[in-house]
């Protein structure tokens, strides 16, 4: 007895050409186009500025002027025990921004959105980004000086 193989194997060209009862109530689909992530684009932003609290909670920088080192007297101090983290700090916060343009720039920020959207969260992100470093940032810089 002889068996056909051919028969009895799927039909690879044909397969997903039927319809997709399953995809249509799929949560991730809407109208047969997959529906984007709600974080898409943000990404960078969220995980930019949980690592920029992180990180100052770690280096536990002084943010009254009266608590600085040289509180009373004349001259420069840094708000951070390693003098080298107020160059470091503005580099990082200068990289993040980028990186967050660069994650707006890329198509797959932008696949199945509309223009509005796309600049919305662009808006939203670099906003952040900036607020972060006119607010956190920059005081650090000069808190003590």
């Amino acid at each position: 007895m002889a068996c056909d193989l051919r028969l009895s194997s799927p039909n690879l060209y044909a397969a997903g050409s039927g319809s997709s009862l399953v995809a249509s109530y799929h949560p991730l689909v809407e109208n047969g186009v997959p529906r984007p992530s709600r974080l898409g684009g943000l990404w960078t932003c969220l995980a930019g500025g949980l690592f920029l609290a992180v990180l100052l909670g770690y280096l536990r920088p002084v943010f009254d002027p009266a608590d600085c080192p040289n509180a009373g007297a004349n001259g420069n101090a840094s708000a951070f025990t390693d003098p080298a983290w107020d160059l470091y700090l503005p580099l990082l916060v200068l990289g993040w921004l980028l990186l967050v343009a660069i994650e707006q720039a890329l198509p797959a920020t932008w696949r199945h959105r509309s223009g509005l959207a796309v600049t919305l969260r662009a808006t939203l992100a670099i906003g952040v980004v900036i607020a972060v470093s006119c607010v956190v940032v920059a005081p650090l810089e000069v808190v003590c000086r």
